[in-house]
């Protein structure tokens, strides 16, 4: 696609009154936004655009007073934005057509990070199709939902204990982890580093008021089945010299805290909303995860994984931001 022939996302001709607010309004990219829109008929399918780049938008909550949308701040170069203060907007949507737009806010990129598969993206996007009624030439991109950057897993720069992975919205339960996720990577036994993993147990505390979630954990001792434990696998990676969790276990872990089982659109809806934290796929087919998948394949009871296929694993630094960034998700959807 030629440059100079990119058109703007069409402004909306609708007249309104309705009021938006965009939730961090800068920050670097992959950062979680939230879009909150007051008295919005819950019907509409709707995204939100970064200047001409139509990005996975998740509704958080949809009702008659407000709806609740959430994204993840798409790379820069993605947007063909000419400056960091980048328009963001409300586009509604029509049997994949963009029908109108209505202008939020600007979104402000704190840093910028560029790499070789920025430039491949910008150069072949992924194209909507084109609005014939309104007789425009809408060249928004869909960015192709999940898709995991090869930077490396992403860890949140702040403490568990000031991560706000919806900043300005109002939590029903909330998630405390008492200690520190990884002194589980230290001071393994001959036998731990011997086998590549170690069985980590967490325990859920009852607290009296179900505003906090609370748990615990400690390296395993016994496989004796408990209400208030499960076990997780934390592996090591030698290739990466690093300990991951599966999604598997991640997954099977936030149900235990939150005493449900997800259905499987639940947990596909899951699975989404944990890959701003970057997993690796791992893969029998893959020369550099092949070894790595043989291993977790290989694992007894309890297995960190379902049937063999490949299967996503999450670096176990970032566990506690997981686990807190879906608690919260939740329960605010319930």
């Amino acid at each position: 696609m030629n440059k100079d022939n990119n058109c703007q996302i069409p402004v909306s001709p609708i007249t309104t009154t309705t009021e938006m607010k965009l939730t961090p309004d800068h920050g670097p990219e992959e950062t979680t936004v939230t879009v909150v829109v007051q008295a919005f008929p819950s019907y509409i399918p709707v995204k939100l655009a970064f200047n001409t780049l139509l990005v996975d938008t998740n509704p958080i909550m949809r009702n008659k007073d407000h709806t609740i949308l959430m994204a993840s701040v798409p790379p820069f170069s993605h947007t063909n934005a000419q400056t960091f203060s980048v328009p963001v907007s409300l586009c509604f949507i029509k049997n994949n057509y963009v029908t109108s737009c209505l202008f939020v806010a600007n979104f402000i990129y704190d840093t910028v990070v560029r790499d070789d598969s920025d430039v491949m993206n910008a150069l072949y996007p992924k194209s909507l199709s084109v609005n014939e009624q309104n007789k425009s030439t809408v060249v928004a991109r869909m960015e192709e939902p999940g898709r995991a950057r090869r930077r490396g897993p992403y860890t949140p720069a702040v403490s568990i204990t000031d991560y706000d992975p919806y900043p300005s919205l109002r939590f029903r339960s909330n998630l405390m982890i008492v200690g520190d996720t990884m002194t589980m990577t230290h001071d393994w036994t001959q036998r731990e580093t011997q086998d590549g993993r170690r069985l980590v147990q967490f325990v859920r505390e009852e607290e009296e008021t179900q505003a906090m979630i609370r748990c615990r954990f400690h390296p395993a001792t016994t496989m004796e089945s408990m209400p208030t434990m499960t076990t997780v696998s934390c592996i090591y990676w030698e290739e990466k010299k690093d300990y991951f969790i599966t999604s598997v276990d991640c997954i099977q872990l936030i149900e235990f805290l939150l005493k449900i089982k997800f259905s499987m659109e639940e947990r596909n809806r899951v699975r989404r909303n944990l890959e701003g934290f970057r997993p690796y796929t791992v893969s029998k087919g893959a020369a550099e995860s092949a070894r790595f998948f043989q291993k977790i394949m290989g694992f007894p009871k309890p297995k960190p994984r379902n049937i063999e296929k490949d299967l996503k694993v999450f670096s176990w630094k970032n566990l506690p931001y997981a686990l807190k960034k879906i608690v919260i998700k939740y329960t605010m959807s319930l």
